[in-house]
C-alpha cells in the first residue's frame, strides 16, 4: 500500500514488474487476500466499529484511517476482489496489478495523492501502421492492442476518450517500396484484406 499511495511512480512500476514477472499466481493471490483483509479491518475502523487487532496493528491502522478518512474503502475492497477473480482467468499479471494500483489510488480521492486528472478529455494514439506492408500479429500486440485496452479502461471509468490512429502512406518506406516494384507510391498503399 505504501508504494501504491506514494508519489514515487517508478518504484511502483518496478514493484509491479517484479511481482508480475515472478508468475507466482498462488503467491500473488495470497498477497491480495492479505491486502483485502487489511482493507476490511481499515473499513471497520473507518466506520468506528471494533476490529480484532493487536495494539501495534491498531495504531498503524488508526494512523492510516486518520490520514485517508475520505478513502472509499468499499471500492478498494471490491477492486482487490476483482483482481483476485482475474487471477483465475489467466489474465496478464501486469494488467491485473497495474489496474489494481490505478484503482486503489483513484479510490483514495480527497487525498493529495489522487491520480485524478485535471483534464476533462483523454487523447490516446497508437503507432502508425506502415502502408507498404500487410498487418501482422506484431502490429496488434505491440501497438494497437495496448492502446485499445487503455482506451477501453478509460471509457469504463466514464471518461471522455478519443482514440485515434492513422497510416504512414506518405512516408519514405512507401517511396522505397514503390521504386523497388517500379510503380507509384499511390499504388503501393495496400488496403486491409476484405472479409468477402
Amino acid at each position: 500500500m505504501r508504494l501504491v499511495l506514494s508519489k514515487n511512480k517508478a518504484a511502483l512500476i518496478d514493484a509491479i514488474d517484479e511481482l508480475a514477472s515472478s508468475s507466482d499466481r498462488p503467491g500473488i493471490e495470497r498477497w491480495l487476500k492479505l491486502l483485502q483483509s487489511w482493507l476490511r479491518d481499515a473499513l471497520l475502523l473507518q466506520q468506528n466499529a471494533q476490529a480484532p487487532l493487536l495494539d501495534d496493528e491498531k495504531k498503524s491502522m488508526d494512523n492510516f484511517v486518520a490520514k485517508f478518512n475520505h478513502a472509499n474503502l468499499i471500492a478498494c475492497i471490491q477492486a482487490v476482489e476483482k483482481a483476485i477473480a482475474h487471477l483465475d482467468k489467466n489474465v496478464y499479471l501486469h494488467l491485473i496489478l497495474t489496474t489494481l494500483a490505478i484503482d486503489l489510488r483513484e479510490f483514495y480521492n480527497g487525498s493529495t495523492i489522487s491520480m485524478k486528472s485535471p483534464f476533462k478529455r483523454i487523447l490516446i494514439t497508437a503507432a502508425l501502421p506502415y502502408a507498404n506492408g500487410y498487418l501482422h500479429l506484431g502490429h496488434l500486440a505491440g501497438a494497437y492492442l495496448p492502446a485499445d485496452i487503455y482506451a477501453r479502461y478509460q471509457r469504463m471509468k466514464k471518461r471522455d476518450v478519443l482514440f485515434l490512429c492513422g497510416s504512414d502512406e506518405h512516408g519514405v518506406a512507401i517511396t522505397v517500396s514503390a521504386e523497388k516494384e517500379k510503380t507509384t507510391p499511390k499504388s503501393i498503399n495496400r488496403p486491409l484484406p476484405s472479409s468477402q
